[in-house]
């Protein structure tokens, strides 16, 4: 058995706990403070303190139905807030955990989305990260891919040294190095500089999305890939990314790529057994009875290992909403179940470009 630390993160959305669906799926101890973000203070705070390296807030616009449909809120999908505004209130609790918010690349420009992580980086000490949702349609792996790319251009609009401070000059900076980028694409235009102060560090890269052009964009231009842990064929799909991250060009090891599952917990495994059964219809408990996820925390701490060396993954993100009970069986009984195997330890902040569990 393997024992190198695993890559742990949270999945969640900053919404309302209603219906069946969905990493904010209403539970009996759902918690009915989510709009003024109270539960999601908790459950970050949870996290820091069991040595989570990430949280990302979830969020999707009304046109990214595949169908076409409005969202309802009996899909439990239908409301929702911003999920950068969390960010910032997240970051303000922690100081170690990074905080990733999600927007979609048919909703804003790069240069306001690249503005708000930016200044939520500096206001986070570095710890800031976007999940890229990729809108539908033909082009919509040509644009995304684009809108990295000019993001990452007016981040890199302040070049080294270009920050002075000399208050005697008076000198903010050296504008010589605040370059505009000039960028004139299919998709978007922007003249630059950023009017912002650049980020600490380059905000991390996650994708959700379960599509072909998601994978294939996480391969050319993300950090971290959330895999589904719903098909049999895990082993193959982890090879595939892997395969797709070296024909861009990059080195498979810029992109973490982790599965996300919904561990079932209880003090015996009879008892998590019923549970699962009570809990049929909630999202990835199915996936969790196939994989042999639903027991005690020590078995489920096992079986994820064994899956870790079955299937090649670099670890694994908890896709629950912020319910304080599930987040306390995770952060309280499977990762010290973890870290007796040696597979979870707190780090210190992440540097994007290193591996999750460095």
């Amino acid at each position: 058995m393997t024992t190198q630390p695993l890559g742990l993160g949270w999945l969640t959305t900053f919404a309302a706990p209603t219906g069946p669906t969905g990493p904010n799926a209403a539970r009996p101890a759902a918690a009915d403070d989510w709009a003024d973000g109270s539960a999601h203070v908790s459950l970050a705070r949870q996290l820091e303190r069991a040595g989570f390296d990430f949280v990302i807030v979830d969020d999707e616009a009304p046109g990214d139905r595949p169908d076409g449909r409005p969202r309802t809120a009996a899909d439990g999908e239908g409301a929702r807030h911003d999920s950068f505004p969390l960010v910032g209130l997240l970051g303000s609790v922690t100081s170690r955990l990074r905080i990733v918010g999600s927007t979609s690349t048919g909703t804003l420009a790069p240069y306001h989305v690249a503005r708000s992580l930016a200044t939520l980086d500096n206001l986070l000490g570095g710890r800031v990260g976007w999940n890229a949702r990729l809108e539908n349609g033909p082009d919509a792996l040509e644009r995304a891919v684009e809108f990295s790319q000019v993001m990452k251009a007016l981040w890199a609009s302040w070049q080294p040294g270009s920050l002075v401070l000399d208050a005697e000059a008076p000198l903010f900076a050296d504008f010589t190095k605040v370059l505009p980028i000039d960028h004139r694409g299919r998709h978007f235009a922007s003249r630059g500089p950023l009017n912002a102060l650049p980020p600490v560090r380059t905000p991390l890269i996650t994708v959700t999305q379960q599509t072909p052009d998601a994978r294939a964009f996480a391969a050319r231009c993300a950090d971290v890939l959330v895999l589904t842990a719903e098909a049999d064929d895990l082993p193959a799909r982890v090879a595939n990314v892997r395969l797709a991250v070296s024909d861009s060009g990059r080195d498979p090891v810029e992109l973490e790529v982790l599965l996300g599952v919904h561990p079932v917990l209880a003090d015996t495994r009879a008892d998590a057994e019923a549970r699962s059964a009570r809990e049929a219809g909630h999202p990835g408990v199915g996936a969790a009875v196939r994989l042999g996820l639903v027991g005690t925390p020590a078995e489920v701490a096992e079986r994820l290992h064994a899956l870790r060396d079955e299937t090649g993954n670099d670890g694994f993100v908890i896709v629950g909403p912020a319910d304080r009970r599930y987040v306390a069986e995770i952060a309280e009984g499977l990762v010290p179940a973890l870290d007796r195997l040696a597979a979870a330890e707190p780090v210190a902040a992440l540097d994007p470009k290193e591996p999750l569990h460095v």
